[in-house]
């Protein structure tokens, strides 16, 4: 009698990820760097393609951020950037230089105005999406408050700002816009600036390009190297669970026929 155990072998997969599932998520926005400035001290900061580079260019971003989440300085209860007035935005900007400076860094009030703007419709998207969508419409939306917004804020921007025609036209043309994209950004969170003095060539940046994928080949190939031996052993341990088997089955049908061949009262 041949006793077959089948067992199945899983490979385990290789999943990349940077962040632990159990990991605290990023906490609220202190910029300790800023606030830790003396009076008449500024963070050095540049611009290019219309946004802030350089080692502070982080500290500036998070501070901008602030700026246009507070109500007390940006307006809430507007449809569009436009509809901000000069002397909001002028408040702003001089909360920006108070903090950085640069080479000709008073020529860039455009610019920042403009970064800051992208910001503010960042943080209004954040909030359709995180305190909206997510939360199954605008009905349970109105339940809670997000953070930086007054209760009564927050109901104007439901009822009045992202249920309106025209937010949803602008949304619905925007998110097709969106779908048309053929070359995403991929370069993560390193500015643009950084990727040229990274990269100076072409040649060089193909050189970097290539580079990594042979890398990739030849993580390919351990992780191929892995699966193979993981499942070598695992065939390995079937067969000898196997052959244990066997070998009890046998020894337990050896014994019952002595038993059926003792003689006398002690025949089965």
């Amino acid at each position: 009698m041949i006793f077959c155990c089948f067992m199945k072998v899983s490979i385990p997969t290789v999943r990349k990820t940077n962040r632990r599932p159990d990991a605290k998520p990023r906490g609220v926005n202190k910029c300790k760097k800023v606030g830790n400035l003396k009076e008449g001290e500024k963070l050095e900061v540049n611009f290019y393609n219309s946004g802030p580079v350089g080692d502070n260019h982080k500290e500036m971003t998070r501070h901008m951020g602030k700026i246009v989440r507070d109500r007390l300085i940006c307006p809430v209860r507007v449809h569009s950037w436009n509809e901000i007035d000069d002397s909001a935005k002028d408040h702003m900007w001089k909360l920006v230089v108070n903090k950085f400076a640069g080479n000709g860094f008073e020529l860039d009030r455009t610019i920042t105005l403009c970064h800051l703007k992208r910001l503010w419709q960042n943080w209004r998207g954040i909030l359709m999406q995180n305190s909206i969508i997510k939360k199954g419409g605008t009905e349970n939306a109105l339940k809670e408050t997000p953070n930086d917004l007054t209760k009564e804020d927050w109901e104007w921007l439901v009822k009045e700002h992202f249920t309106s025609s025209n937010f949803k036209k602008v949304s619905s043309r925007n998110s097709g816009n969106r779908g048309h994209l053929t070359m995403p950004h991929r370069t993560g969170s390193m500015p643009l600036d950084k990727c040229q003095r990274t990269f100076t060539s072409r040649a060089e940046l193909m050189a970097r390009i290539q580079e990594k994928e042979r890398e990739n080949v030849d993580l390919n190939k351990k992780i191929d190297e892995i699966k193979e031996d993981y499942g070598k052993k695992m065939n390995d341990m079937a067969a000898q669970l196997n052959m244990l088997m066997e070998a009890h089955i046998q020894r337990t049908s050896g014994r019952d026929q002595a038993m059926h061949n003792v003689p006398g009262d002690y025949a089965f």
